[in-house]
């Protein structure tokens, strides 16, 4: 349907029913109208790695695309401490944290030495690690 088509091809591209498409898009998603246009906006949580003082190493959460984005600027934030050792970067998420789809908080993790470790023994490979995702 993103596409332009309408519902009733996509459906049977997707190999289900009108009716189930219907009930599937109003469950999952926010459908707009702009003159001739429709407009979807996909509201099901993603899954994203991330760094929380709970636990030691990184871990997949399911989050909501605003939480999503805060936990790629906190990835950043370390990539930039690695990169040049400044510990400035890492101050906007002090004591701070993110709710994921679950309501459940994972407070940042912005230990300087805690980093370096994980950065030491590999943990922070982002290249391995959605690589391990992906397959």
């Amino acid at each position: 349907m993103k596409a332009g088509k309408t519902q009733k091809v996509a459906a049977k591209s997707a190999g289900v029913s009108v009716k189930t498409l219907r009930r599937y898009l109003k469950e999952n998603t926010t459908v707009k109208r702009k003159g001739r246009k429709v407009i979807i906006i996909d509201r099901r949580p993603v899954m994203m790695l991330i760094l929380s003082l709970d636990n030691p190493n990184p871990y997949w959460v399911p989050v909501h695309k605003k939480a999503a984005s805060k936990i790629s600027h906190h990835w950043n934030a370390i990539n930039r401490f690695i990169k040049t050792n400044k510990v400035s970067h890492l101050k906007p998420y002090k004591d701070r944290g993110v709710f994921d789809a679950n309501r459940k908080y994972h407070p940042w993790e912005t230990r300087p030495n805690i980093l370096r470790k994980l950065d030491s023994i590999g943990e922070l490979s982002f290249v391995d690690i959605y690589r391990d995702k992906a397959n």
